[in-house]
């Protein structure tokens, strides 16, 4: 059999994907957490129709 050489990923490339996750992470955290806010901080009155 044949061995397959792997690429090994640079310590710059490894970092840049690393930082890019973490804040994509941090937006989807921080955009869920201003949905729930406004979730239940979010009032509505209507008025009857008489």
């Amino acid at each position: 059999m044949e061995q397959q050489n792997k690429e090994k990923l640079s310590d710059k490339a490894f970092a840049r994907l690393s930082v890019t996750s973490i804040l994509g992470i941090l937006v989807c955290i921080i955009c869920l957490c201003s949905t729930t806010y406004a979730w239940f901080s979010g009032s509505a009155q209507v008025d009857s129709n008489t």
